[in-house]
């Protein structure tokens, strides 16, 4: 339930309706959060990729503005 809170919280301050809702992290391998966002969020795709590889380039691109 906090994560779906997490999500409205965002889309709501970001005031537009997302084209796709893409999971990373080792929580994006849960068929529940799939599920529970599918629910919330009827007719924007869920989609997911390198699980911890996007994690790590996210970082790293952090990184690189942190440390500049």
């Amino acid at each position: 339930a906090r994560i779906l809170e997490q999500v409205q919280l965002a889309l709501d301050s970001a005031q537009e309706k997302p084209d796709v809702i893409y999971l990373t992290g080792g929580s994006a391998r849960s068929p529940l959060i799939k599920k529970a966002l599918s629910e919330q969020l009827p007719g924007i795709p869920v989609a997911g990729g390198d699980d911890f590889g996007s994690v790590t380039a996210g970082l790293a691109r952090w990184a690189e503005v942190v440390f500049r």
